[in-house]
């Protein structure tokens, strides 16, 4: 990981691997909580097949910071704070991303740690369709993954949004409450 600050930004660089090719996930942090923007570049590794980290180990951890966590496909992160899920499809759109949507379980569980880390429910990428019951992530495809918690969906075309427990299930609800602010890049 290797990081550089200009003015009141900061720069992360992510190696990573993936399909036989080595990318790095480029992640410009404001430092006053939010994302700037994300990219995925070719990396080339140094003469020990390592990378390298300038500057202060500690800075990178300062808890002012949003918390990222990447799976083998998705970069996620979270600024802390909460928003209803209209806005936060604009927040993360603002931030070059997406609303944070599980595909498996890996990614499912990479959103529950922000859920347990800030105690909070957070919103999905998922709506209910015209149908009441049935539901498809927010560009119309179907779900290929789910972790509905029991008894769950409930809401019968009442609940349109989809929110996380802390636990990492799923429950049905309104799209005007507030939730923790979780996006994917």
């Amino acid at each position: 990981m290797t990081f550089a600050t200009r003015e009141t930004w900061r720069l992360y660089i992510f190696p990573r691997t993936g399909n036989s090719n080595i990318h790095t996930h480029i992640l410009f942090l404001h430092l006053r909580g939010w994302l700037g923007a994300t990219l995925s570049v070719p990396h080339q590794p140094n003469s020990t097949g390592s990378s390298t980290c300038h500057g202060s180990p500690e800075s990178m951890h300062r808890p002012n910071l949003p918390k990222i966590v990447l799976t083998d496909t998705k970069l996620f992160a979270t600024n802390g704070m909460t928003a209803d899920f209209d806005n936060m499809i604009n927040k993360c759109t603002e931030v070059y991303g997406r609303i944070a949507t599980p595909t498996n379980w890996k990614e499912n569980d990479a959103i529950m740690s922000f859920a347990k880390q800030h105690n909070a429910y957070v919103y999905l990428g998922i709506i209910e369709g015209h149908v009441p019951g049935e539901f498809h992530f927010i560009n119309g495809t179907t779900l290929n993954y789910t972790n509905w918690y029991v008894n769950e969906p409930s809401g019968k075309g009442t609940e349109k949004c989809v929110e996380m427990y802390t636990d990492g299930t799923w429950n049905d609800k309104a799209c005007n409450h507030y939730r923790l602010t979780v996006c994917e890049f």
